[in-house]
């Protein structure tokens, strides 16, 4: 048995996208915004959406918004950016940074770009300051959903303002064939007696029980934990 917090993506079509052949579903609720996700299953294989770069890792160029002598733990909302690391991609505000620093790795999403003083501002201020360890110079980071960069096989991007999900096929996947799964729940159990000192839940016992497609979203101000991502739920709750 397979408890599944995912929903069957079917109706896809083939198409192309970004000069390659792809598979291509209209999801509705997307478009009216009633439903998003960042993470897709095929077969059972967890897929990636695009990102840059192809191998490695860019580096902040500067972090403007350090103030100087303040603690690892003053997060920023902006920085500069290397010439051409990042352009004024299609649905900007969909594009993620994903940043590595210290012993942390911090999500956020692109607010605005300014091309010509290359000023990335974000939706919400990291965890910790942006710069590499106890160095001076920027972290390293990746770029993540980036439509214009969807080319490789396996590779998918969710498009919420036209409501269209594209996949591109890997060798031996077949339109129609394909088990295509996308996330909509984020918990899957949970087990919880009426007073956790008086009547906590006891003598249960799941065996042989498969988990499987749900997702945790954070919330608008969350970047990272700053220790063992203790502020993330389980998929299954005690």
């Amino acid at each position: 048995p397979v408890l599944s917090g995912g929903r069957s993506i079917t109706g896809w079509k083939a198409g192309r996208v970004n000069g390659v052949d792809c598979w291509v579903a209209s999801l509705p609720e997307v478009k009216e915004g009633k439903w998003n996700f960042h993470q897709l299953w095929v077969d059972g294989k967890r897929r990636e959406r695009p990102f840059l770069p192809g191998k490695g890792f860019l580096r902040m160029e500067s972090v403007p918004d350090k103030k100087e002598g303040s603690g690892f733990q003053e997060g920023q909302q902006t920085f500069i950016c290397h010439e051409g690391d990042i352009r004024r991609w299609k649905n900007l505000r969909d594009v993620e940074i994903h940043t590595f620093n210290f012993w942390i790795d911090e999500r956020q999403w692109i607010k605005r770009f300014n091309p010509v003083t290359r000023l990335v501002e974000l939706d919400r201020k990291s965890k910790f300051h942006l710069l590499d360890e106890w160095k001076k110079e920027g972290a390293q980071y990746r770029v993540e959903n980036v439509f214009e960069e969807l080319r490789k096989p396996g590779q998918w991007y969710l498009d919420r303002k036209q409501g269209r999900l594209y996949y591109i096929p890997r060798k031996g996947e077949k339109l129609g064939k394909a088990e295509v799964i996308a996330p909509c729940l984020p918990e899957l159990l949970r087990i919880e007696g009426r007073d956790p000192d008086k009547k906590a839940a006891r003598g249960i016992t799941c065996e042989g029980l498969t988990f499987r497609h749900n997702e945790w979203v954070p919330k608008k101000d969350w970047s990272s934990s700053a220790q063992a991502a203790h502020e993330v739920p389980g998929t299954i709750n005690l």
